[in-house]
């Protein structure tokens, strides 16, 4: 995990219900164990979810605290695992959490 002279990011991942536990076992496997799911629920209309490919709208949104050098590498690890390049199969990315104050919730993974 991360320590005093290494600078931390949040890596979020949306994903379909039920998934997150799996994001979060891949940070797990990579020595990251500061992690949180919470339910998420999207907003768009049937047209819009149906032209996306998108049947669910219940979502995990997974988010594991790691170190800010490596954050790059996990985007690819869950890419790999996930195929976020594929429509529908979620989107994942990572913020900074001294650059956004509206993250005060998830103070508590850090």
């Amino acid at each position: 995990m991360s320590t005093q002279n290494n600078s931390t990011a949040l890596v979020f991942a949306i994903v379909d219900k039920d998934v997150g536990e799996r994001v979060l076992e891949i940070c797990r496997g990579e020595g990251y164990t500061q992690g949180i799911i919470l339910d998420g629920r999207g907003t768009a209309n049937k047209q819009i979810l149906q032209m996306l490919g998108i049947e669910r709208i219940e979502r995990d949104i997974a988010i594991c605290a790691v170190e800010a050098s490596r954050a790059q590498e996990m985007l690819l690890l869950l890419n790999e695992e996930f195929g976020f390049y594929t429509p529908g199969n979620g989107i994942a990315f990572t913020i900074s959490p001294d650059n956004a104050a509206f993250l005060s919730a998830a103070a508590g993974l850090l």
